[in-house]
């Protein structure tokens, strides 16, 4: 998930100009990207049977552990909170490292008995920090600014789903994103948030759009569209 500020644009503006990426986005890039390559090359030693299956997973949940801390404190440094975590932000990153061993120990049948090529070592490394670890940072942010106001921007992908399109413009409280599990690379999108772009950017001004519009439990009509 990407969450940007924009705090300093006037809230009649939609899209807002580009501006240079604020230090603790800096930073959280940085870590996405520390993650990726000590994850590339975990993959590739379970590959070259240089490391036991058994190992593999333990090597695997304690990369999960350590990147999904820092990327919870980037978070929180990009909400305006530069300190420890404290026991309830502890406890987060432990259920959600619970939530994901399971997958670990799936993706290990994958290294393992099927085997990766090249390329699918890269998506796979890839696909990890923008479903896993992006979740960690976004929670760091809810927790250090939760009621602040974030509007859905598209992203540039040369083609939307449908959720995407009709959540841009809207703007809500962060928590109430979050809540919902409405948000950048989530699977409730209708594109399943593998190849997602879009953003949230903290903006000024009240709320705009209902939420209820897009559920996608919810019943559509004839165009696709969600019921009100």
């Amino acid at each position: 998930v990407t969450v940007t500020d924009d705090r300093s644009q006037g809230a009649e503006q939609q899209q807002p100009a580009p501006r240079p990426m604020p230090t603790q986005q800096k930073a959280y890039a940085f870590t996405k990207a520390q993650f990726i390559q000590d994850w590339t090359d975990l993959i590739l030693t379970g590959l070259s049977d240089e490391l036991s299956r058994r190992n593999f997973g333990s090597s695997a949940r304690a990369q999960l552990y350590r990147w999904g801390k820092e990327a919870f404190a980037d978070g929180l440094r990009e909400g305006g909170v530069d300190g420890e975590m404290d026991d309830f932000d502890l406890k987060q990153v432990q259920d959600w490292l619970s939530d994901q061993s399971g997958y670990v120990t799936d993706f290990a049948d994958t290294v393992y008995k099927q085997g990766l090529s090249a390329a699918q070592v890269s998506q796979r490394a890839e696909m990890w920090a923008n479903k896993s670890l992006d979740e960690m940072y976004t929670a760091g942010l809810v927790s250090a600014d939760k009621n602040g106001m974030y509007q859905w921007t598209l992203g540039n992908t040369e083609k939307h789903c449908p959720t995407c399109l009709q959540l841009s413009g809207q703007r809500h409280r962060l928590k109430e994103w979050y809540d919902r599990n409405l948000l950048p690379r989530s699977s409730k999108l209708d594109c399943g948030g593998w190849q997602c772009d879009c953003q949230l950017r903290r903006s000024a001004g009240g709320a705009v759009g209902r939420f209820k519009r897009f559920d996608p439990s919810q019943a559509r009509d004839d165009e696709g569209q969600w019921s009100e």
